[in-house]
């Protein structure tokens, strides 16, 4: 958002009849404010959800502050509820080389059956910018779900037990199993059979930023291997058709944009708990689908992936076009 002042002021001078003009002189001081986009409202409860955005430029000054604010009136500000996620353009991914424009944050405190009104915010010295409003509504009671239901925009495949935790790699807000509640994985519905290779480049030593390991397998951090893999090659060369961490990261259901490539553990869940929502995709037995964790035991670039009939996992080159799924946490 460009703020303009326009300043202007007269000189009075007398001319040779003896009259007094005014001659105008214009100045013009132009000041950036942040420029901040609004995430979708997801993972709805009764008492919370999970917002975010994404920093579009950081104005003529640094960030000072950014977030969401909430409210049950419109228009939410800073002087309102909200969340602060750190400081600058990017937010951290667990490495000095690998920051990305967009943070996700918790909208918390919430009361039941009640429309919530939310902006994603940042703040430099000159001010604070906000991004376009969304708003949601709570439910009275959370739902109740069951593996196989369609939620979200997928079919769930997972729900967390007692003592399970969605590990996102501490670059995103985790998961975890509370009483109560109701959280899992959800698989993305009507999108097999997808195509492509993790990206075409072979090593992770390749530019730009000298490499990303994504060898974690745990649920949850396919999140983050998706989002290494995307900080290392970006959406442009390697983009939604040709890459399936690109097609993953830019996918959207219209209403979520939270989606990643599975990791090897959440890959076998999918596989696992499949009779229940198996109808629904074209998941042939000869398919076989990425995950986003490489091979531990090489660091190099090549990725587990899974074979629909037998459940077991091999590797190989990123640059192999294989299937894939899309998942997200709720």
């Amino acid at each position: 958002m460009k703020l303009i002042y326009i300043i202007c002021f007269f000189v009075i001078t007398q001319n040779s009849f003896g009259q007094f003009v005014g001659t105008p002189y214009i100045f013009n001081s132009i000041s950036d404010l942040p420029q901040v986009t609004t995430h979708p409202v997801t993972n709805i409860f009764s008492t919370k959800a999970t917002s975010g955005g994404k920093i579009v430029s950081a104005g003529s000054f640094p960030i000072t502050s950014k977030g969401v604010v909430w409210s049950t009136s419109q228009n939410p500000t800073i002087l309102d509820s909200k969340s602060t996620v750190g400081t600058g353009t990017t937010y951290y991914l667990g490495s000095t080389t690998n920051y990305l424009p967009k943070f996700t944050s918790n909208v918390s405190g919430l009361n039941s059956g009640t429309t919530y009104y939310v902006r994603a915010y940042a703040t430099n010295s000159f001010g604070t910018a906000y991004g376009e409003e969304v708003s949601f509504t709570t439910p009275l009671t959370n739902p109740t779900l069951s593996i196989g239901d369609y939620y979200e925009g997928g079919y769930i495949f997972y729900i967390l037990s007692p003592g399970d935790t969605i590990d996102k790699g501490g670059a995103f807000p985790e998961i975890f199993y509370q009483e109560g509640e109701i959280h899992g994985l959800i698989v993305a519905g009507n999108l097999n059979p997808l195509v492509a290779s993790i990206s075409n480049k072979l090593k992770f030593g390749e530019s730009p930023n000298g490499g990303t390991p994504t060898h974690k397998t745990i649920l949850g951090y396919g999140k983050k291997n998706t989002e290494n893999i995307i900080a290392l090659y970006g959406t442009t060369t390697y983009n939604a058709t040709s890459s399936a961490a690109a097609s993953a990261y830019l996918y959207t259901d219209g209403t979520r944009n939270d989606w990643y490539l599975p990791s090897k553990d959440e890959l076998a869940l999918i596989k696992n708990n499949s009779s229940n929502y198996k109808q629904y995709f074209d998941a042939s037995d000869s398919y076989s689908y990425w995950s986003s964790s490489d091979n531990n035991s090489t660091h190099q670039a090549y990725f587990n992936y899974k074979f629909w009939d037998t459940g077991s996992f091999k590797t190989d080159s990123r640059s192999t076009r294989l299937n894939y799924f899309i998942i997200r946490s709720f």
